[in-house]
């Protein structure tokens, strides 16, 4: 992010176990769940070919080797992690490939992937290394999604086909009936088809991912990328397949309509359930939206003259045009965003053990005026255990300060490093603090616009902070306890990680910030605010799942 030197590790491996599982995700049956954003799971080399994706649950763990490897991309499927596929790769696990032979046996499989290439894509293959009979496959073909069966004695293979492929993320998946006879195939929430797969006897001691693995032959390469998987040895209700996909969409963005050429526009017209997230870069973008009273599209404009049109769309919550996820604090409103402490800590311990910390983001400032509490817990809270960041534009240089405090103790000031800025100018700021380090200089740092220098502060910097994460404690976005007077500017894509090594210098050059997905792309980010960021899960907390107090305008 801003040249740290630190390499990327996962907040899930620090904040707990890497297999704890999401509230959307059943724990009965799952045998298996591999996840492009927990890098900690990835084995890989120095030109990232991957040898070993092991599940965050359970010890199974799909490996390969030699020219077999597929590569990892840590910014692949529209900004996010994935496993990349390129048609020549697989992977397999299996030691699972038995728990699913039989006649009729209840399963169920969920992917998030993308594909390069419209052909037959085998994403998933249960085989037999003997025979060549044996199959169940789950298939993206040139034109439609399908999971198809095979028992021992050959035949057709059957199951449900239907939808239409493109080249676009996706969250599909297949899921038996509880007496295993027949299958579903669901794309991004909608059910495609229904169909038998009821063939006899179907004896697999393969499982493959990436291809065909059948009677010792490697064939029908995927071509794209994946980036996570669920197995279950089980029927999966339609309730929980339901609370899946929305997790998986909400969590990897896939439900999304793209608009990048000249003149682009969309309509939408009685889509009672739809939950588009469109994006709109066109030079003259535009969208309508009509009649559709359980419209819930987030909708992004970042090219000119883009327009949005919203007629009788009674649940409508879409962001307006002119959308960056930047949001604007009136100090004399008194206004701030706030979250409770464990909800932005992800933990249900009352206090937690802090190595790492830092926190990011691009302001401006409205005024020139005193210290004011960016980062913090609201006035009145206490400051015990607490971190808070501070922020200055000083009246008579428009010199930029930055304070970093824990307990009440300073640690951090910007100290050697000067900016200064004109009102509503933007400048980009992190402090960093990192209790590993040797000496208590080197523990707290404080950049601006891409450069640092030495920090000072009030003591020696200690090793680790204890930071309160009581029921009752909160933490606020424009102000803290210790200044007590509310920020006054604006502020974009904040962004706090814990316990992580603040990320690698591509992700920032010099002031320019990485856009809202990339942020939320980010393994180890606690905290990606942007309007259009409504992502609450175990690593990423968007808007949604802050309070407005009042009236900050996010646009």
């Amino acid at each position: 992010m801003l040249g740290l030197g630190f390499s990327p590790t996962s907040v899930a491996s620090i904040l707990g176990s890497a297999s704890v599982l999401p509230p959307a995700y059943p724990a009965e049956g799952l045998r298996l769940w591999v996840d492009a954003t927990e890098l900690s799971t990835i084995t890989k080399d120095g030109s990232d070919l991957v040898s070993a994706w092991a599940s965050r649950y359970g010890s199974a763990s799909f490996t390969s080797s030699g020219a077999d490897r597929p590569t990892y991309q840590a910014a692949g499927m529209d900004g996010n992690p994935a496993i990349d596929f390129t048609g020549s790769d697989v992977m397999n696990v299996n030691s699972l490939a038995s728990l699913f032979s039989g006649d009729d046996t209840p399963m169920a499989a969920f992917m998030v992937c993308e594909m390069d290439t419209l052909q037959n894509n085998d994403l998933l293959v249960w085989g037999n290394s003997a025979d060549a009979d044996s199959l169940m496959i789950l298939r993206q073909t040139a034109t439609q999604y399908a999971y198809i069966k095979r028992e021992d004695a050959g035949g057709s293979a059957i199951g449900p086909i239907g939808g239409t492929t493109d080249t676009t993320p996706h969250v599909f998946s297949f899921r038996t009936n509880a007496a295993g006879t027949s299958a579903t195939t669901r794309l991004d929430g909608a059910d495609l088809n229904t169909a038998s797969i009821d063939v006899g006897q179907t004896t697999v001691d393969v499982l493959a991912l990436g291809a065909r693995d059948s009677n010792g032959v490697v064939s029908t390469y995927t071509n794209g990328r994946i980036g996570e998987v669920l197995i279950y040895d089980r029927y999966v209700t339609d309730g929980e397949a339901a609370a899946i996909h929305t997790y998986l969409i909400n969590k990897w963005g896939t439900n999304r309509v793209f608009f990048t050429g000249a003149d682009s526009t969309l309509a939408l017209t009685n889509s009672l359930t739809a939950t588009q997230s469109i994006l709109l870069s066109g030079t003259v973008a535009s969208v309508a939206i009509t009649n559709s009273c359980n419209a819930t599209q987030a909708v992004n404009f970042t090219g000119a003259d883009a327009t949005v049109a919203m007629t009788n769309s009674c649940n409508a919550t879409q962001v307006t045009p002119a959308v960056d996820g930047t949001m604007d604090f009136e100090s004399t409103s008194s206004q701030t965003l706030s979250i409770g402490a464990r909800d932005l800590f992800d933990t249900t311990n009352s206090t937690i053990t802090v190595t790492k910390f830092a926190i990011a983001f691009t302001i401006g400032f409205e005024t020139a005026d005193s210290v004011r509490g960016i980062f913090g817990p609201p006035t009145g809270a206490g400051v015990t255990n607490a971190i808070e960041v501070a922020v200055q534009r000083y009246s008579v240089n428009d010199a930029v300060q930055i304070n970093f405090r824990h307990n009440g103790t300073e640690y951090g000031q910007n100290g050697s490093i000067i900016e200064t800025v004109g009102a509503n100018t933007p400048i980009y700021v992190a402090v960093a603090y990192d209790g590993t380090q040797a000496s208590s200089v080197d523990r707290v740092k404080v950049y601006m616009n891409g450069d640092t220098g030495t920090s000072v502060g009030g003591g020696s910097v200690p090793t680790s902070l204890t930071v309160n994460t009581g029921v009752s404690d909160d933490y606020n976005l424009g102000n803290n306890d210790t200044e007590d007077g509310f920020f006054d500017g604006t502020m974009k894509t904040p962004a706090i990680f814990l316990n992580q090594d603040f990320p690698a210098s591509s992700v920032w050059t010099g002031s320019a910030q990485a856009s809202a997905s990339t942020m939320a792309g980010l393994t180890g980010c606690i905290s990606a605010i942007s309007a259009s960021s409504n992502v609450n899960d175990d690593e990423v907390i968007g808007v949604s799942a802050w309070t407005n107090n009042n009236g900050v305008s996010i646009v």
